[in-house]
């Protein structure tokens, strides 16, 4: 009989206890819209994203021009974000998007994802424009792509950039990219200002 007894006085006491974890669980399911917080998930950039106004510009009228960058960690872009620091004289299209590298090189690589035409507005000297939206899965850690990007016809869309290196290639614009990574030249003291945010795993 002592036994029951003190195994009621246990419940007595551990039942709240019970009911106040349930709750806070309750709670905190509430507050992420009914699911589970995701495991992981940790925000990622590739690219350049440079603190301030990067040195100078250049015109992507025509011109297929990108560099070459390194990412952080795999993950995904299901949508993600690209951001560009450009600039205009008027309303000009412009897209930019994303190859695979191949042998440090995007000719013959493939374009794997893409923000659609945009336009950049009546804006000197510029700045970042964004985000805009780009889906990309499968984005390995620790490996090179190719952020690339071309402005319509016109002299009058610009990317600017701090000194580095890139690749150009003259192209007419079309409102999209190739599928394939066409040929390239190299150009000397070129990184141009666009990055990529995304989900690392």
């Amino acid at each position: 009989m002592k036994r029951v007894l003190f195994l009621i006085v246990i419940l007595l006491f551990a039942i709240p206890c019970f009911g106040e974890e349930w709750q806070e669980a309750r709670l905190g399911q509430a507050m992420m819209g009914g699911r589970n917080a995701p495991a992981g998930g940790t925000p990622q950039e590739f690219g350049y994203h440079p603190a301030g106004t990067p040195a100078n510009y250049i015109n992507m009228s025509n011109s297929l021009i990108g560099c070459k960058f390194t990412t952080p960690s795999a993950g995904s872009a299901n949508p993600g974000s690209l951001y560009i620091y450009a600039a205009g004289f008027s309303v000009k299209g412009y897209i930019c998007g994303v190859y695979s590298d191949v042998a440090g090189t995007w000719t013959g690589g493939t374009l794997l994802a893409d923000i659609g035409e945009q336009h950049v507005s009546n804006n000197w000297p510029g700045g970042w424009a964004g985000p805009f939206s780009i889906t990309w899965t499968g984005i390995l850690n620790a490996t090179d792509y190719w952020i690339v990007c071309i402005g319509e016809a016109g002299d009058e869309a610009y990317v600017y950039y701090d000194t580095g290196a890139a690749l150009a290639r003259s192209w007419t614009y079309d409102g999209t990219l190739p599928s394939t990574g066409p040929g390239s030249l190299d150009v000397g003291g070129y990184k141009i200002a666009v990055y990529i945010t995304y989900t690392g795993n």
